[in-house]
């Protein structure tokens, strides 16, 4: 049978029966799923496929999702694969699942969204990588613990345990030491002025951008960049 539910919180650990496979589907608007322990973190119209024999559990915000478990012989997987959805496949999920339908049509329709993975599949990041990869293209804006808690569905508690757990720093501290490795970088080899500078690291105001460079060198931009004007 299948599941569509609507969930809140961080459910129990399951694991994939010996012979199955797991699928899970994201309806709206996106999860959170450990997978043998780790966070992956899902977009809506995203497809998670987790093989025979790995735990996982799911900490969800009010997020729609069908889950079934396919047998192996229906489709082989040897690691966890996450596939994001084109149009036609979300209009085909909506349609079936818009008319009531049979375990067997919603199986049908799983073994033809998984036949079409070549051309859909994604690379699995850990949350720690898409973290990452997220501050770097948004250091001109203002980022806190809250906003990525919002963006990646899972709490702030969550989020200071994956920065621990990979690099023993708090989202703070690595978020401080990006933006200060810019700023330096920035005044050493470009003629930037300081407003552009502050600006590019998510600071309006220059009196606080001047107190944040400060506070992390022992020395102002102005005095960081004296030393470097042989660059220049």
């Amino acid at each position: 049978m299948y599941k569509l539910q609507t969930i809140e919180g961080l459910n129990q650990e399951e694991l994939v029966p010996s012979g199955q496979v797991a699928v899970l589907f994201i309806l709206y608007p996106k999860g959170a799923f450990y997978v043998d322990a780790e966070l992956v973190s899902l977009e809506e119209a995203n497809l998670l496929v987790i093989p025979s024999g790995v735990k996982y559990s799911y900490q969800l915000r009010k997020t729609d999702f069908l889950s079934f478990n396919l047998t192996e012989s229906d489709f082989k997987i040897q690691t966890l694969e996450v596939l994001s959805l084109d149009e036609f496949a979300v209009f085909c999920v909506q349609e079936t699942l818009g008319k009531k339908a049979s375990f067997e049509e919603v199986k049908a329709l799983a073994l033809f969204l998984l036949s079409r993975k070549p051309q859909q599949a994604l690379e699995v990041k850990s949350t720690f990588e898409q973290m990452k990869a997220y501050i770097q293209q948004h250091l001109d804006e203002e980022i806190t613990i809250k906003k990525l808690s919002e963006e990646f569905n899972v709490s702030t508690t969550t989020i200071n345990q994956i920065f621990q757990k990979n690099i023993e720093q708090s989202p703070k501290a690595y978020l401080n030491e990006i933006r200060l490795n810019q700023v330096i970088d920035l005044l050493q080899n470009t003629q930037w002025n300081m407003k552009e500078i502050a600006n590019s690291i998510g600071f309006q105001n220059l009196d606080s951008f001047s107190h944040f460079v400060k506070r992390q060198t022992g020395k102002s931009p102005s005095k960081i960049r004296e030393e470097f004007g042989w660059l220049l």
